[in-house]
């Protein structure tokens, strides 16, 4: 298999949970186990076009059931593109993505405090990556994470009117 690198993470977490120095450990360790379970080099060209954003919400405003949650619930949503890990590869990246935010978060890793991490892995089409202004596919990702070098750009692109349906006598 081919080495990518490209994963988007969206980190959602309660305001406060962390200080801002826990929460940018934490930020770098997830990127880490991301690429790591991508098996993508860690190049400066790769760690550049690896995001994260960390989104804090009021405690208020979340709900688990039809209550303010107890304890602190995680939902960390990471976008790779498609067919870049197997299922295997998908288990490793779940779990330990759920240890390093239950250990940032001082709690073990039992079957209830993990179930207050949510992880969801969405692979990104063949093609339908965007970056640089260009649709990118995976190997256009990878020459980029290796070389920094990016497709020729594709201007004055117009949309092609879809053909209208042929009339019924």
């Amino acid at each position: 298999m081919e080495k990518f690198a490209l994963p988007l993470i969206d980190l959602t977490l309660p305001k406060g949970a962390f200080s801002r120095s826990q929460l940018q450990a934490l930020e770098k360790e997830l990127l880490d186990i991301v690429l790591r379970w991508e098996r993508a080099d860690s190049t400066a060209h790769a760690k550049e076009i690896s995001w994260i954003y960390a989104h804090e919400v009021e405690v208020m405003h979340a709900l688990v059931g039809d209550s303010v949650p107890g304890k602190p619930h995680y939902r960390v949503d990471v976008a790779v593109p498609a067919g870049t890990m197997d299922e295997h590869h998908r288990a490793g990246l779940i779990y330990e993505t759920t240890r390093a935010v239950l250990t940032a978060d001082g709690s073990p890793f039992t079957d209830a405090d993990a179930m207050r991490v949510w992880v969801i892995l969405r692979e990104v089409d063949e093609g339908s990556w965007g970056m640089g202004g260009r649709a990118l596919g995976c190997k256009d990702i990878m020459r980029y994470a290796v070389k920094a070098t990016l497709p020729v750009l594709t201007e004055n692109l117009k949309p092609v009117p879809r053909e209208k349906p042929a009339k019924s006598a």
